[in-house]
């Protein structure tokens, strides 16, 4: 008995796999559920649930017909109907990909645009920040060398004031030698007096003293103070106090033998400072 329904349910089973008894079976049961729910779940005694099912449900077209129909429906012409929607579908998709595709590509030619105005641009900056560094960098360039050639030129004026002193006071010198007129005796006297004095330590700085003095009535910087007292003693220099400029000055003494070194020889000459 249990080999028997074990077969009556895979033969069942087979034949609801196809497609047709499978449309067919869900088609009726759809169509019929009155009564079936009448037949199963109703009160009332099996005797009345057939008689009111005979009077009440039972037709050919809704038993058999319609069935059929709906089955042959499914079978033959829903797949064409699922082809057409398929068709539909796809065409829709490919209109939605190519729309999608071209709104891609648009914006991808706009994000490109953008990109190359933006590198543009940045190219611009960076070629007018190059022009700029450049031009900044010459002109500071330019002022380096017209500082420089100031000082060259405050150097050469400075050089050219100290050339003009040196010559106005050499030739005042020659033009006082000139002027000087000594016998055998003074000049005697005085080639004494110099040797005394080239005698001296002291007397090696003569020409930086006595330039210094000469020049700008001031005693050198670098040379030792008491190397300028001995001077001051020697009464060679003397000191003036300005009071009012509060300031100092030297200049030679009056009537004194002041002696200038030339051409790694000493002359001798006498004048008066004025």
């Amino acid at each position: 008995m249990k080999g028997i329904i074990t077969a009556i349910l895979d033969t069942s089973k087979d034949r609801l796999k196809n497609p047709f008894i499978g449309a067919f079976a869900i088609s009726w049961i759809a169509i019929n559920w009155k009564p079936i729910v009448t037949f199963l779940f109703s009160s009332k005694t099996v005797e009345k649930r057939i008689e009111l099912i005979e009077l009440n449900y039972e037709s050919t077209w809704n038993i058999l017909f319609l069935p059929l129909i709906i089955a042959g429906i499914y079978i033959i012409v829903l797949p064409y109907l699922m082809l057409i929607f398929d068709l539909i579908s796809n065409n829709a998709l490919k209109k939605k990909k190519k729309k999608n595709l071209f709104e891609h590509r648009f914006y991808d030619i706009q994000g490109r645009k953008k990109l190359a105005i933006g590198e543009s641009e940045l190219e611009d900056i960076k070629a007018n920040y190059r022009e700029k560094s450049d031009l900044n960098r010459k002109i500071e360039q330019l002022n380096n060398n017209i500082e420089k050639k100031n000082k060259l030129i405050e150097n050469l004026q400075s050089k050219v004031e100290t050339l003009n002193k040196d010559y106005e006071n050499l030739k005042r010198f020659s033009t006082d030698s000139m002027n000087l007129s000594f016998t055998l005796e003074e000049e005697r006297e005085l080639n004494e007096e110099y040797a005394k004095f080239r005698k001296e330590d002291y007397s090696e700085y003569f020409t930086e003293v006595g330039s210094e003095v000469s020049q700008n009535n001031s005693i050198p910087s670098k040379i030792d103070k008491i190397i300028i007292e001995k001077y001051l003693y020697a009464d060679i220099i003397k000191k003036i106090i300005d009071k009012e400029e509060q300031s100092i000055n030297y200049v030679f003494t009056e009537s004194i033998q002041n002696f200038v070194f030339l051409k790694n020889n000493f002359k001798i000459h006498r004048f008066k400072i004025i």
